[in-house]
């Protein structure tokens, strides 16, 4: 068969060696996702200590923000924040910063570095990438490239009549199984 490989050049290739491009492909966009999940993941944490920070100075800090000229670098300077938090500080109403909202932001944050885990195993542990990467069905189909083409043959098939189906379903009515 003739395809585009990862190289971007059209060229004959076998079907054992179209699998594990496109298997290489998956990898290397699970890995690029995860990435990049992981960098907002970390930037929200980020955010979140300012914010934890600033609730536990809220009167220090709107006496700055009041009485300072330039609040932003004073907020730096009292409080160790970076330039990120700082600005989220100053965009965000204070009023926002509430009790209830410290509950808000402790739970996030307990989510958020859970999450972080996740993503740093899957990054760290070619196991857990292989697992993500691999569909529950077709994991032990994996080590066969024949069956592991028909299973996604029968899974194309199975998409196309389901779609077909529905193209000649009149609106309002559904479809049953008898």
């Amino acid at each position: 068969l003739t395809m585009i490989g990862l190289d971007g050049r059209p060229t004959q290739k076998s079907l054992r060696l179209m699998l594990s491009e496109w298997i290489e492909f998956r990898q290397s966009t699970i890995v690029r996702r995860t990435r990049h999940r992981l960098n907002k993941v970390l930037d929200r944490i980020h955010i979140l200590e300012g914010r934890q920070l600033v609730l536990l100075n809220i009167d220090e800090v709107i006496r700055i923000i009041r009485h300072s000229d330039e609040p932003k670098p004073a907020l730096i300077e009292a409080f160790k924040l970076s330039e990120r938090q700082a600005e989220d500080i100053l965009e965000i109403r204070l009023r926002q910063l509430a009790r209830l909202e410290a509950i808000k932001i402790e739970q996030e944050l307990k989510d958020l570095r859970e999450e972080q885990g996740k993503l740093e195993d899957v990054l760290g542990n070619p196991a857990s990438l292989k697992r993500l990467h691999s569909p529950a069905g077709l994991i032990p189909a994996a080590r066969d490239p024949a069956t592991l083409a028909l299973s996604v043959l029968a899974g194309a098939v199975a998409a196309h009549q389901a779609l077909a189906a529905a193209a000649t379903t009149p609106r309002g009515a559904t479809l049953t199984g008898g």
